[in-house]
């Protein structure tokens, strides 16, 4: 057989293992593995004839990349995931890679139906795998499974793409000012509230670096039912002097304060402005149209194809924060200098 014509799986099928623990072995990235499967892939390759640098990936090679779900359900709270999700899947026949979803639950059984195991995941014939979950990340990293973690904040020894908060942060900070707002509050979920790093934290930091002020009793943190937020936010801002405008750490939330402003008796954005992060395809067709800012989903899969195959290539872990860019509209009103 000449060499140009073998495959990983033609040295797997020789060696008696799978076509992911061939290409562990071949791309030096075989922690976890047995020195016998190691030994018994080395020679089934070099009875073959097959020769692969670690730092090479053939034209031919389709890069199988399994995408990890949760059983009880991916985080689909904004349409940030789903649209990073749906660009890869229509690049992914031009960079060669066959995009699958698998369900995984680390404390499934092998065989259970809730979602495959570690175990099982391990001999699941992907060559990469993706996910937003940091402990995910952490365990399949432990384990010798390579791993790129979007949008879950920093783990050791894995490649971590995330949307550039801080900037999001500044952004919307540096046009409430812009339109003339120097008093602001933020709207955010319990985990966000208190990330110097994160979008929250780099509004307030430029915000009042430059002038403005943000006081503690109007950064409000609230849960993440709907619902609650309605009630909750109009509950604050009755009967209060609140800031010309709220940072809003996600669309959907803003869409709840902006109810519940209203059954406060306050109308946005001729009593209070709004900035959000996201930008949800239905925003810009509302009234008023969402101002907030666009986390460029096309441009973050660019980033993630990348990244796959520079990890499946046996490239170092690296962190990556991919630019945003805010969608100016009618939330924010002008106010006079």
């Amino acid at each position: 057989m000449p060499k140009n014509k073998i495959t990983l799986a033609d040295v797997a099928k020789r060696a008696g293992v799978s076509k992911t623990a061939v290409s562990f072995v071949l791309n030096g990235r075989d922690k976890g593995l047995s020195d016998t499967t190691k030994k018994r892939v080395l020679d089934a390759a070099a009875r073959l004839g097959y020769l692969k640098r670690a730092s090479v990936v053939t034209r031919r090679d389709w890069i199988r990349v399994a995408d990890l779900v949760s059983p009880q359900g991916p985080v689909m709270m904004t349409t940030f995931f789903a649209g990073v999700r749906q660009h890869l899947q229509q690049k992914a026949h031009l960079h060669r890679l066959q995009v699958f979803s698998m369900l995984f639950d680390p404390a499934a059984r092998p065989g259970a139906r809730n979602g495959l195991s570690l175990p099982e995941l391990t001999g699941a014939g992907a060559d990469v795998f993706v996910t937003h979950n940091a402990e995910w990340a952490t365990l399949l990293e432990r384990n010798g499974l390579p791993v790129i973690l979007f949008q879950g904040g920093p783990v050791p020894n894995v490649l971590c793409l995330h949307c550039d908060d801080l900037d999001a942060g500044r952004q919307a900070a540096l046009h409430a000012l812009e339109m003339g707002h120097r008093s602001a509050g933020t709207i955010c979920p319990p985990w966000t509230g208190r990330s110097v790093e994160g979008r929250v934290g780099g509004f307030v930091a430029t915000f009042t670096r430059r002038g403005g002020k943000c006081p503690a009793r109007y950064r409000w943190t609230i849960e993440t039912d709907h619902d609650a937020i309605v009630r909750d936010i109009a509950t604050r801002a009755r009967n209060r002097k609140l800031p010309t405008l709220f940072y809003c750490y996600a669309d959907n939330f803003m869409l709840a304060a902006m109810r519940g402003f209203q059954r406060a008796g306050l109308a946005v954005p001729r009593d209070v402005s709004l900035i959000g992060t996201d930008d949800l395809y239905w925003g810009r067709y509302l009234t008023p149209a969402l101002t907030t800012v666009h986390l460029c989903e096309e441009l973050f899969a660019e980033k993630l194809v990348d990244a796959i195959r520079h990890v499946v290539n046996g490239g170092q872990p690296y962190r990556l924060a991919v630019p945003v860019k805010l969608a100016k509209r009618e939330t924010v009103r002008r106010l006079p200098m």
